[in-house]
C-alpha cells in the first residue's frame, strides 16, 4: 500500500462518525471516538491542528518525525497533568496566543532550528491535551476517552502534516506558497479576534 493510500485510509478511519458507535457492542468504543474527534469539534482546537500541520508539513525534512515523537510525549503528559492543574492554567487563552504565533510563522519567511519546531509542536500537543480531558465519570470510561484524545491529536497532526508534505512536493509552486501564507494570516486574524472576545468576556 503506497503512502497516499495509507494517508487516505488513516483519515477515513479517524473521521468515522461517532454516532455510528452509539450502540456499539464493544464497551467504551464510543468514548474512544469522542476523545479522538474532540480536536475537530472546537474551532480553536481545529485551527491549531491545521496550523501546526501546515507548519510541519511545509518543512520537508526528517525533523518532522522527531517533532511527532515530541507531540506524542507532550500530549500524554498534558492529559495526565490536566486532571490536576487544568483549572489553574488559562489554556483557552494560551491556545489562541500560540495559534496567532503559528499563523505569523506561516506568513513570514522562516528558517527555524529543529528544536524550535519541536518546542512549538510540543506546546501545541500539551495545550490541546489540557482541554481534551473528559467530564468526571467511571474511571475506565475516562481513561478510554483520554486515550482517544491522545490518539486523535497525534494522528490528526501526523496525517495532516504528511498530507501537506505530499501536496507541497507535488505542487511546489509560487501559488502553493501564497496559499500557505494566506491561511497563516487567517489563522492569526481569527485567533486575535477570538482572543479579544475571550478577554472581553473575562472583564
Amino acid at each position: 500500500m503506497n503512502r497516499s493510500r495509507q494517508l487516505g485510509v488513516g483519515l477515513a478511519l479517524l473521521s468515522y462518525p461517532v454516532l455510528a458507535f452509539a450502540h456499539s457492542p464493544y464497551p467504551g468504543i464510543r468514548g474512544f471516538y469522542v476523545g479522538a474527534l474532540h480536536p475537530l469539534t472546537e474551532p480553536a482546537h481545529f485551527l491549531m491542528v491545521l496550523a501546526i500541520s501546515l507548519l510541519l508539513g511545509s518543512q520537508v525534512s526528517e525533523a518532522r518525525f522527531s517533532c511527532l515523537k515530541t507531540l506524542f510525549f507532550s500530549t500524554a503528559v498534558g492529559l495526565i497533568l490536566a486532571f490536576a492543574i487544568a483549572v489553574l492554567i488559562p489554556t483557552a487563552i494560551l491556545i489562541l496566543l500560540l495559534l496567532a504565533g503559528l499563523g505569523l510563522l506561516l506568513v513570514l519567511p522562516r528558517n527555524l532550528p529543529d528544536w524550535a519546531y519541536r518546542s512549538l509542536t510540543g506546546a501545541s500537543g500539551f495545550l490541546l491535551a489540557m482541554e481534551s480531558i473528559p467530564e468526571p465519570g467511571p474511571f475506565l470510561d475516562v481513561m478510554i476517552t483520554s486515550f482517544g484524545s491522545l490518539i486523535g491529536i497525534h494522528y490528526l497532526i501526523m496525517y495532516g502534516s504528511r498530507g501537506v508534505t505530499l501536496l507541497m512536493k507535488k505542487w511546489q509552486t509560487r501559488a502553493s506558497e501564497i496559499a500557505v501564507r494566506v491561511l497563516g494570516s487567517w489563522f492569526t486574524a481569527i485567533a486575535c479576534l477570538m482572543l479579544a472576545f475571550t478577554l472581553a468576556g473575562l472583564i
